[in-house]
């Protein structure tokens, strides 16, 4: 499953070597970018191509992630579970615990 987060961050970071298109899977569009990097241009152009690219989360989603819903409503369902169950692991102080001191 592509995230658009990580399609900014590699085309902001990496865009101009064509790292987010590699990351997407257009390996022919990131050949290209390979090989103007020199030019500096590419950096702008992958700037706007992210921009466009993470635009629209439906489009996105359908272009790159086609069938994949069902595992994005499951890994969001597991991220708020694991962040409800954060205070399980945290020490308890209770009134009278041998811990904590005795009111």
């Amino acid at each position: 499953m592509k995230d658009r987060l990580f399609v900014l961050l590699f085309a902001s970071l990496a865009g101009g070597f064509g790292a987010h298109r590699f990351y997407l899977g257009d390996k022919k569009q990131a050949r290209w970018f390979l090989i103007f990097c020199w030019t500096g241009i590419v950096y702008f152009v992958a700037l706007a191509d992210a921009i466009v690219l993470i635009w629209s989360r439906e489009k996105f989603d359908a272009r790159y992630n086609a069938g994949q819903t069902e595992a994005r409503q499951y890994y969001a369902g597991t991220r708020l579970t694991a962040t409800h169950t954060v205070n399980d692991y945290l020490p308890s102080r209770t009134a009278g615990s041998a811990d904590g001191p005795a009111d």
